[in-house]
């Protein structure tokens, strides 16, 4: 799975922050990093960043969704449903910077603010277009469960899966209107998808920007909608998709699949689909890590005596195993190099030179039917055995 955002990391505390430690950590990174105060380059992206954490670790509701899912659980949550009722004005106003809260929040304190929407140019993740217009959302990303066996999963392969999803309507292409008819703008919010709720507070005029009503957030009304789907712009459909596996992947593994999720609202704007792995058990090896273990099967005269023998490996090939004279029973043997390959999930890449190691354990295998003369042959190797032990023993304790 590509990299995740860790909140906690993010603003420089535990997993168990109060809700004040949370604030604080984001009031002193806030005035190192606002865009206004810090020029450096990669300021204001670092600003964005620390005060999406905030506005999620923030909000009780969004805190008990990341904590449980990690970003997952903020899939369903639009860059504007993120920073709905966080509260950034005690910290702003305290380091002095109200007149800069107007052009990052789209409202101010006091007469001096000056109602501008910056907000979105900072935080628009999840939107497309210009600013004048309303924004386009992205669609949501899916999550398909991907069962493998353990040589799959350790050498690769390629899956075909298939999924149910929205796709645009292949009619209209999204736009929800009959072919050859328009759109007509909305009046409630004059085509930006947005409207203002203006209160007054102690602390001056308050503006707050939400989705419009009317339109839903597109700016447009439709009134000749598109008989294909019936005006909605999208299309459930049933998709096949062909994917990848690269070597190495282990349970738990997510993978991107790019522009294979929800269609958003306008081509391009189609979320991601997620491959989650699940590794299923092996009847001779057990994995763990990049390590193979196994349990081979020998005769007690071959660790008397020592021997060569074969033992298979993952990948179909016979390994030899040497095996020195005397070996007990349930000894392991490492034989380099013949595990899995390395995964990296950072980078979501393999390395097939660098594999792990397998580990064998020999073990006795005692038969359970013997034949007379076989009987006859173990009676004289134990009585051979019980006097030895006897006249070790005798020189030991005489």
């Amino acid at each position: 799975m590509a990299m995740t955002k860790d909140y906690y990391e993010i603003l420089g505390v535990q997993r168990d922050a109060s809700i004040d430690e949370i604030k604080k950590a984001y009031r002193n990174l806030a005035k190192k990093y606002h865009p206004d105060i810090n020029k450096e380059p990669g300021a204001a992206d670092k600003f964005k960043e620390i005060s999406e954490a905030y506005a999620v670790l923030s909000d009780e509701e969004k805190r008990k969704k990341y904590d449980m899912y990690g970003e997952e659980g903020m899939r369903g949550y639009s860059t504007e449903d993120i920073f709905r009722g966080a509260d950034f004005s005690d910290i702003f106003r305290d380091l002095g910077l109200d007149d800069i809260i107007s052009n990052l929040f789209g409202f101010g304190f006091g007469s001096r603010g000056r109602g501008g929407n910056l907000f979105e140019d900072l935080f628009n993740q999840g939107y497309s277009g210009g600013s004048s217009r309303a924004r386009q959302r992205r669609g949501a990303d899916l999550i398909y469960h991907l069962d493998l066996d353990l040589k799959d999963a350790a050498f690769g392969t390629e899956k075909e899966i298939t999924v149910q999803k929205n796709e645009l309507c292949p009619e209209c292409n999204g736009t929800k209107t009959k072919a050859g008819a328009s759109p007509q703008v909305c009046p409630k919010c004059n085509g930006t998808g947005q409207v203002q709720n203006v209160r007054r507070t102690a602390y001056g005029q308050i503006v707050n920007i939400i989705t419009c009503p009317d339109c839903g957030g597109s700016g447009n009304i439709v009134t000749d909608p598109c008989p294909t789907c019936r005006g909605k712009g999208k299309m459930v459909r049933t998709k096949t998709i062909r994917i990848k596996i690269p070597p190495g992947v282990d349970n738990g593994v997510r993978l991107k699949v790019s522009r294979e999720g929800e269609a958003g609202d306008g081509p391009g704007l189609e979320g991601d689909l997620y491959i989650v792995i699940h590794v299923k058990d092996d009847e001779f090896f057990k994995r763990e890590g990049d390590d193979l273990y196994c349990e081979v099967p020998v005769s007690f005269g071959q660790l008397a005596l020592g021997d060569k023998i074969e033992v298979p490996t993952l990948d179909g090939k016979k390994a030899e195993l040497k095996i020195p004279p005397g070996t007990q029973s349930h000894t392991t043997f490492v034989l380099k190099g013949l595990g899995v390959p390395r995964f990296d999930t950072r980078t979501q890449k393999s390395n097939l030179k660098d594999r792990g190691d397998m580990y064998v354990k020999v073990k006795v295998k005692i038969p359970k039917k013997l034949t007379q003369k076989e009987k006859e042959l173990i009676e004289e190797f134990d009585s051979a055995v019980s006097k030895n032990k006897k006249q070790l023993f005798g020189k030991i304790f005489k």
